[in-house]
């Protein structure tokens, strides 16, 4: 038998050297994909978190209160929104594209932890429409029942911001920040909050 003794060939090298790098980009590939999947299932998990958090300091102030009326503050680069409670205090919606925060009833000057604290989410891979919030009002006999939704996106085809004359996107209503509140009518509110249909300076 014999052998092959003349070994590898410049050009079966180069080949050689391709493959490995091809495999090593495709690996690279593959492990960045599973990091970035990891970091957004990391965000997600903390966008959600936090956001039920501040709605429950929210809903916490409506529900131990009687809610009597809603003004639409808002100016060109944040939605602002101040609720009123029939023990004459009140609270403060403030939203930017990337920021909520929400400033209670019990609010001090000066706290930073606490329920007397403001309760502010700055929000990583998503962002807030702070231009357009949706109100529904239902009456039913001496009941009425009140849901503020404040739109979140997270960018892709199926949670994200319509752009002019686009009619196919939709809004994934699961990653909104959705404020409900059930209450015993009277004129009061009937005046103040029954007409409300939309908040925001893009009303």
């Amino acid at each position: 038998m014999k052998l092959n003794n003349k070994g590898l060939t410049l050009v079966e090298l180069i080949i050689s050297i391709v493959l490995v790098v091809v495999v090593m980009l495709f690996m690279y590939k593959l492990l960045s994909d599973v990091n970035n999947e990891k970091n957004d299932d990391s965000y997600a998990q903390e966008n959600r978190v936090i956001r039920a958090e501040i709605i429950k300091k929210v809903e916490d102030d409506i529900f131990t209160k009687k809610l009597v009326q809603i003004t639409d503050n808002s100016i060109n680069d944040k939605l602002v929104i101040g609720l009123a409670f029939d023990d004459g205090t009140t609270s403060t919606i403030e939203a930017t594209s990337t920021t909520f925060t929400y400033i209670p009833t019990s609010y001090k000057e000066g706290e930073v932890k606490g329920k007397n604290a403001k309760q502010k989410w700055t929000m990583k891979e998503c962002s807030l429409n702070k231009d357009k919030v949706k109100v529904s009002y239902t009456q039913n006999n001496n009941i009425y029942s009140l849901l503020i939704n404040i739109e979140i996106y997270t960018g892709n085809d199926f949670n994200r911001l319509c752009a002019a004359g686009e009619e196919n996107c939709q809004n994934n209503v699961v990653d909104d920040i959705s404020l409900s509140y059930t209450g015993t009518y009277n004129e009061t509110v009937a005046t103040n909050i029954a007409p409300l249909k939309c908040l925001g300076k893009g009303c």
